[in-house]
């Protein structure tokens, strides 16, 4: 048996400066709406880890070849800094006076100073971290003893990394015992289980995890939303598909699915029309069962951010696999 391909690749200095530029690139031409995960921090986030490394902090940007996207360790260890850069920064001395003794003691600390104060200042100025976010609000308030429902939002990494937005539209029934949803005034408080629960959901396809949510007690599920970035190749990175074949220099592609009791049945996504999800045993006839019980139906779709050039290539690609995406043609970053 051969070696398993790596599935890490630490980027250095410029190629990860390059690699956060071109990312912000593809990440921006795809144009998502707020079914997906919040593209636009997830680049400005991406290019903090860049400058981290360029600023001698980070050993590297690690990108996990899976998704082409920051390893799930990248993102830990930034959220972490974040969190430490208020504090961090009120026991740096001011940056003019650091700037002054870093000139007049280059060998001593105050280079080193002089790094981490921009480090933790980008942070500081960083929109709110794209991957850890639970959101909930009431879609119809019920009457004493009646269901009500509710909107979620769910912002997290899934297994694959890739980052992930669930949004759920649910209807929870009174429970005398461990609600899954509380309100506090106006405020909708999910537990702290319910909350774990629907962080595992989220590395679920939407089929899978809208069985899963529907074993809740006292919850009936109406709609799941599940957008994802990725996977998205650029600096060089492995691709697939024809963008691959051609040399492409990067490929970005953005998953959505939605599984609920209204809309049509389908699937127009070139990924999983040429790998389908195939269940046995237990998951098999638990997903047999809930769609025979509340007659929900699946619909799978991908948009695509390939070269300009290769547009037609790749709309030929996802035709020959039966599926008719949108695909988004840009310059090369």
């Amino acid at each position: 048996m051969g070696a398993e391909p790596a599935r890490m690749r630490r980027l250095q200095d410029e190629a990860a400066a390059t690699y956060a530029r071109d990312l912000a690139q593809v990440l921006a031409g795809a144009r998502l709406n707020q079914q997906y995960p919040d593209a636009a921090a997830v680049a400005a986030w991406t290019a903090c880890m860049a400058q981290a490394v360029r600023l001698g902090l980070l050993p590297g940007l690690e990108v996990d070849l899976r998704s082409g996207l920051p390893a799930r360790g990248m993102w830990e260890r930034l959220r972490a800094d974040a969190a430490l850069a208020p504090a961090s920064l009120a026991v740096l001395r001011p940056l003019p006076e650091l700037e002054q003794r870093a000139r007049r003691y280059p060998r001593g600390p105050y280079q080193d100073h002089l790094r981490r104060h921009a480090h933790y200042t980008a942070l500081g100025g960083l929109p709110p971290y794209p991957c850890e976010a639970l959101a909930a609000a009431p879609r119809r308030e019920a009457g004493a003893g009646q269901a009500a429902s509710y909107q979620l939002t769910l912002d997290t990494l899934g297994a694959d990394g890739l980052p992930v937005r669930l949004g759920l539209h649910v209807r929870v029934a009174p429970v005398k015992r461990c609600p899954p949803l509380a309100l506090r005034g106006e405020a909708v408080l999910p537990s702290a289980e319910f909350a774990a629960r629907l962080r595992a959901l989220a590395g679920l396809d939407a089929e899978l995890a809208f069985t899963r949510l529907a074993e809740e007690p006292g919850l009936t599920p109406l709609e799941l939303l599940r957008g994802s970035l990725g996977p998205v190749f650029v600096g060089g990175l492995r691709s697939e598909g024809p963008a691959a074949e051609a040399g492409a220099p990067f490929v970005g592609t953005f998953g959505l699915e939605r599984a609920g009791t209204e809309g049509a049945e389908g699937d127009n996504d070139p990924l999983s029309a040429s790998a389908p999800v195939e269940r046995t045993g237990e998951e098999a006839r638990a997903c047999a069962g809930a769609r025979a019980r509340l007659g929900f139906r699946v619909f799978r779709d991908r948009k695509l951010v390939v070269p300009a050039a290769l547009v037609p290539a790749v709309q030929a690609w996802c035709q020959g696999r039966g599926t008719r995406n949108v695909v988004y043609g840009l310059e090369a970053p």
